[in-house]
């Protein structure tokens, strides 16, 4: 009997594994406005993205098999209003994985004296696979017949404007449903909309207060509300609010000349924390040229 139960859990929780990795199929990083290219190409060659990213996120602390991603970012300025990167991500969870490979180009247009607009395509594609078939169930289920092995082409776009002052972003990495296996899901277009304002204290303080909407095509829509603070251009503490969701708080900081380093901590706000988890985890190191 006992051994049945356990089945049945590990049945639930691969059930729940494809449903998040389908949730997650961008990236789902607490530092993601650190490296915006993973979800706006827009962001490519501009003065935020110069350069290395790498990024690392343990979401559920605690529970087994949790999803663990993984993201590099190597962006670039050709000095001539156009910008590129090449993005790798990757997310594992229990017995599914997913590998986003896309290279983007933006071009910026001069506004005004301080002011540029950017827009950015990004094409790519996704591996996605899920182990379904090692799946041991005590009775028998068609949808742990076969494995799930798919790719799907990625088109997406955006647009940045930015400045001193403010910054407005707006975009999806990919407009193209993806195909989740044979006969099963079709994913919607998922859109990223926010922005933010620079409000200069001092000579060594900024605050910046910033707001993204996550618009989900095929799950819950969710909305980020935060600030930070920068101080003496070296350090920065800030903190994030989604709404029914988690609480996130993080630092950045010089370790030497053009290399920064950041981490962030979740607290599960939702009802979906009463389940002992122990919160999430980023950690993001940038590299400018």
């Amino acid at each position: 009997m006992k051994k049945i139960y356990i089945t049945i859990c590990f049945v639930c929780v691969a059930f729940l594994s494809y449903q998040t990795s389908i949730a997650q199929q961008d990236p789902n990083f607490s530092l993601y406005n650190y490296n915006m290219t993973l979800l706006n190409p827009a962001y490519a060659g501009s003065q935020e993205s110069d350069g290395f990213t790498m990024a690392y996120r343990k979401q559920w602390i605690g529970f087994p098999g949790a999803p663990v991603s993984l993201s590099g970012t190597y962006s670039w300025d050709t000095s001539n209003k156009i910008g590129i990167a090449v993005n790798v991500f990757s997310n594992k969870y229990i017995v599914s994985n997913r590998i986003n490979i896309s290279a983007d180009v933006s071009y910026n247009v001069q506004l005004a004296e301080e002011t540029k607009l950017y827009f950015g395509l990004k094409l790519g594609g996704g591996f996605y696979n899920v182990d379904l078939a090692n799946v041991v169930t005590p009775f028998p289920d068609p949808n742990f017949s076969e494995n799930i092995n798919a790719f799907n082409t990625h088109l997406g776009f955006g647009v940045y404007v930015v400045n001193p002052t403010y910054y407005f972003t707006a975009s999806t990495p990919n407009f193209i449903r993806e195909n989740i296996g044979k006969n099963r899901t079709t994913e919607k277009t998922n859109f990223y909309v926010g922005g933010g304002y620079h409000f200069k204290i001092n000579d060594n303080l900024t605050l910046t207060p910033r707001a993204m909407m996550h618009l989900l095509g095929t799950f819950e829509n969710s909305y980020d509300i935060g600030a930070s603070v920068e101080i003496q251009k070296k350090f920065t503490l800030g903190t994030n609010y989604r709404v029914d969701e988690m609480i996130t708080f993080y630092g950045l900081f010089d370790v030497v000349e053009n290399l920064r380093f950041g981490f962030s901590y979740d607290t599960i706000t939702s009802s979906f924390g009463a389940s002992n988890l122990n919160g999430s985890l980023d950690i993001i190191l940038k590299y400018r040229l």
